[in-house]
């Protein structure tokens, strides 16, 4: 079994998803199981933001993936969607990190 262009863009696309999903999933967890009053709101905030950044950058990446997607440009889709898996973390812990 071959598995072409249009394929390996819907799977990424579809990892894609749900790792925006699971972003977002994770700043709310943290930001309601650290809720308590012997951990200051800064420290939460500075533990939860990370994920939210992420979020933002890959939801953005996602929709440009799914304009070229739409008009059949599978491997700037892949390409995309590659690289939106793992740039997010490595530009904010780059960018922001003191």
């Amino acid at each position: 079994m071959k598995l072409d262009d249009k394929k390996w863009a819907n799977i990424l696309l579809t990892i894609a998803i749900l790792n925006i999903i699971r972003l977002i999933a994770v700043f709310f967890q943290n930001k309601l199981t650290l809720t308590s009053p012997l951990i200051p709101g800064d420290v939460i905030t500075e533990v939860s933001i990370p994920h939210l950044f992420n979020a933002f950058i890959s939801s953005i990446a996602f929709a440009v993936a799914l304009i070229f997607y739409f008009y059949s440009k599978y491997i700037v889709t892949i390409v995309i969607c590659g690289i939106t898996l793992f740039l997010p973390v490595t530009l904010y812990y780059g960018w922001f990190s003191s």
